[in-house]
């Protein structure tokens, strides 16, 4: 009964793949700007700031795509697109 007021109807893991999408972003950026920041220590700590965050990007991406899959795709094709999707990744 509480967690349904933080349920949102109709929009499954849509909001996670979005957000992921950002992280991927923004860990990237943080990535390449660090080799322009001619502070030695704040550089190292951009550029592992920005490789932390594209890990946790890389890592839930897959779950994410997965999640949407099984919202998105009628039952009965759900393994084959599992299938290509997990070979394609």
């Amino acid at each position: 009964f509480a967690m349904k007021k933080f349920q949102t109807p109709g929009r499954g893991p849509r909001i996670s793949i979005i957000l992921s999408i950002f992280l991927g972003i923004w860990g990237s950026t943080m990535y390449a700007v660090a080799g322009w920041i001619e502070d030695e220590i704040s550089s190292r700590y951009c550029l592992l700031f920005g490789r932390i965050i594209q890990g946790v990007w890389t890592g839930g991406q897959q779950a994410v795509e997965q999640a949407y899959l099984s919202a998105a795709v009628h039952p009965s094709k759900r393994v084959e697109y599992t299938a290509t999707l997990s070979t394609c990744a």
